[in-house]
């Protein structure tokens, strides 16, 4: 018999899951499209799905199309007035979303999984939008990239 670790899904949380050798990864879709976009690799779960929430956010606003849904639907996500959250390129997205989901957990973990450690600092209270002067948001560069999914397919994420 194998000793081999099989990743498994997060807990039931939507955009999460494990990694084959412990870390957790989280991506989205990204709306009216078929493209993925990849929010990065996370210590633990509750970042994971704490960072999708925000990117849900972040695409969506409050009201989500019927067939999605939050992880946490009972705490108040992101502070970005919906006239900034439309004009969030992707690159600023993936930023955003990462960033609150590795500065959220600490405050979340003794509510949700008592065995994650508080090692993050506090999240910030308004999330910071870089670039938003009009300019300087539709500047950044969303790079596609193929990528391989270890299992001999291409797929096409945003980075």
């Amino acid at each position: 018999m194998s000793t081999r670790r099989h990743p498994q899904k997060a807990l039931g949380w939507m955009g999460v899951r494990e990694r084959s050798w412990g870390s957790w990864a989280m991506e989205i879709r990204i709306p009216h499209t078929r493209l993925r976009l990849w929010i990065g690799r996370f210590r633990y779960a509750l970042e994971a799905a704490l960072a999708y929430d925000a990117a849900m956010f972040c695409f969506y606003g409050e009201c989500l199309p019927r067939q999605r849904k939050f992880n946490f639907p009972a705490i108040q996500c992101l502070a970005i007035p919906d006239h900034l959250r439309i004009h969030l390129t992707i690159a600023t997205i993936r930023v955003i979303a990462a960033d609150y989901g590795r500065r959220c957990a600490p405050l979340l973990a003794p509510l949700v999984c008592p065995a994650v450690p508080g090692a993050l600092p506090a999240p910030p209270l308004v999330a910071t939008v870089p670039g938003t002067d009009g300019a300087a948001a539709t500047a950044d560069v969303e790079a596609a990239t193929l990528t391989d999914d270890h299992r001999g397919n291409n797929k096409k994420y945003f980075f």
